[in-house]
């Protein structure tokens, strides 16, 4: 089983797509003490508990290709 890596234009749009998913998060941190609505709000709960696990996931996915870098470069050698 071969493993894959991802390409650095491919880690670049993870990045890009972690700052964005970041600054959406913390603005709905930010503004849900503000809300009254109980829809509205737990709709925005649902949404910040999704991003976190959606910023984990790609952090990982940065991680592994990050080990998988060095392991390569470490072969190499």
């Amino acid at each position: 089983m071969t493993q894959q890596t991802i390409t650095p234009r491919e880690a670049l749009e993870i990045h890009e797509l972690l700052s964005a998913k970041n600054l959406c998060m913390t603005k709905a941190v930010n503004s849900i003490s503000q809300v009254t609505d109980p829809e509205l709000k737990q709709i925005i709960q649902d949404d910040i508990t999704k991003t976190r696990t959606q910023i984990t996931e790609l952090k990982t996915l940065l991680c592994k290709a990050d080990m998988s870098k060095m392991a390569m470069s470490g072969s190499t050698m």
